[in-house]
């Protein structure tokens, strides 16, 4: 490959989790609100601006997960999920890249394993010869993977600008 490849991943935002978080952080913010609103005018309208602080916020994020993209250059893969995490991984590192089903997902607490695409499964599963530092939530965090779960939107063409030759997990023939 000799030019860099762009792969989005809206697919794994969740309208209706997002949806849902914003209808719920409104109702509470109404009834928070009037409930303060007589006692502590101050504490009532300062939780009304957070709230809509957070109701923006969520709106940018999920535009950004609209349209953000992880990109694969010849010497590197760089993941940049919006609010989320920050890595780049040189080719070289990639041991395996796979196309994921439920089985081989590993669990959500598995040391040196981070799903970048949380709460979403990921459909792809990188595993690296030595651990990348992850930056997580804007810098504030750092932790160092060997394994990194992905969603991307094209999953077959993400595999195969890696170079990697596998197809989608299937199930033996023989299997009872």
């Amino acid at each position: 490959m000799t030019d860099t490849a762009a792969f989005s991943f809206h697919g794994a935002r969740s309208g209706a989790l997002t949806a849902g978080l914003a209808l719920a952080i409104v109702v509470e913010t109404i009834a928070l609100h009037a409930f303060l609103q007589a006692r502590h005018p101050v504490w009532a309208w300062s939780m009304t601006v957070l709230s809509a602080i957070t109701l923006i916020y969520l709106a940018v994020e999920f535009r950004a997960w609209g349209t953000a993209r992880l990109l694969v250059t010849p010497s590197a893969i760089h993941l940049r999920v919006p609010g989320r995490a920050t890595a780049t991984v040189a080719r070289s590192n990639v041991r395996n890249a796979i196309r994921s089903t439920w089985r081989d997902v590993p669990e959500r607490d598995t040391p040196k394993y981070l799903n970048l695409m949380a709460p979403t499964e990921p459909n792809v599963l990188l595993e690296l010869h030595t651990e990348v530092s992850v930056q997580l939530r804007g810098g504030i965090l750092y932790r160092s993977m060997t394994r990194l779960g992905l969603h991307v939107d094209e999953p077959a063409q993400f595999l195969a600008a890696l170079g990697a030759n596998t197809p989608p997990t299937a199930l033996p023939d023989n299997v009872d």
